[in-house]
């Protein structure tokens, strides 16, 4: 992805959610650095999202967005994530 490309992606996030470039990037580094099979780990990263996009959850969709990608049934990029927040 050149540095335009990049440019246009983070514009179509930021215009589709509350998140800010500086956001996204926190979310990015979050998600290059997590362990994704760990419970608490996706918790933490759900809550994170919850509060940037300031749209929580009700327990029952947290608690399947935690399992989905625990169990890895769906990979778990930025914008896989950001669809549970619709």
């Amino acid at each position: 992805m050149d540095q335009h490309q990049l440019e246009q992606f983070m514009q179509y996030i930021e215009r589709h959610t509350s998140l800010s470039a500086d956001d996204i990037y926190s979310v990015v580094a979050s998600l290059d650095q997590a362990d994704l099979k760990d419970e608490q780990t996706v918790a933490s990263l759900v809550s994170k999202l919850e509060r940037l996009t300031n749209k929580p959850l009700s327990e029952q969709k947290r608690a399947e967005v935690i399992r989905i990608i625990t169990t890895n049934q769906q990979q778990a990029g930025l914008l896989s994530l950001l669809k549970f927040f619709h």
